[in-house]
């Protein structure tokens, strides 16, 4: 019950410190029609897919984003019946490719063409997003944004609040990560 408790507590002080209450904004907003280019060259068209979206803001360089990769594999495994995963990456193609083989084949790996100057921006065929890494948008099937999730739990070792000292494991963000994501699309499929 502690243990649960101090989960739930550094889960809040993580949240508190997101970004998340500044997308507070785009939740009912349409996502747009855009058109991205797949790792393989192929044309995802957010306005003719029919599911609803989870997409993916992230960068090779995000130590968060590599903690989520493996909830974001393990989701996209679950539900690939019921919605489409496209991840986004501040990376350019011949650096995805490197990264293939750590996504799940359910998961449209979407590279940059180009980098931003600044380094917490990417766009993407028209679309431009400067809220930080990682970032989960969960769209309807009329691609309605529903959810911005933005951050991602991780490790924590020693850190020490009012003389207390706490420690998250990576199995325990993980889990934090996929429980959080896992709630934002079970709202879609009730």
């Amino acid at each position: 019950m502690k243990k649960t408790l101090l989960i739930i507590f550094l889960s809040l002080i993580q949240y508190s410190f997101s970004q998340e209450n500044r997308t507070s904004h785009l939740i009912g907003e349409n996502f747009g029609n855009y058109k991205f280019e797949r790792l393989n060259g192929s044309q995802y068209d957010l306005k003719n897919e029919r599911k609803p979206k989870i997409i993916v803001i992230t960068a090779s360089w995000c130590g968060p984003c590599k903690i989520q990769t493996p909830t974001i594999n393990s989701i996209a495994e679950k539900y690939s019946n019921e919605f489409d995963f496209i991840t986004l990456f501040w990376d350019l193609k011949e650096d995805v490719v490197k990264m293939k083989s750590e996504y799940n084949e359910n998961i449209k790996l979407i590279p940059s063409k180009l980098r931003k100057k600044k380094l917490t921006c990417i766009e993407i065929s028209g679309f431009e997003h400067c809220y930080g890494f990682p970032t989960v948008y969960v769209l309807n099937k009329m691609n309605i944004i529903q959810h911005v999730l933005v951050g991602a739990s991780t490790r924590l070792e020693n850190v020490e609040i009012d003389g207390k000292t706490y420690n998250v494991t990576i199995e325990q963000a993980k889990q934090e990560n996929y429980e959080r994501i896992e709630k934002s699309l079970l709202e879609l499929i009730k």
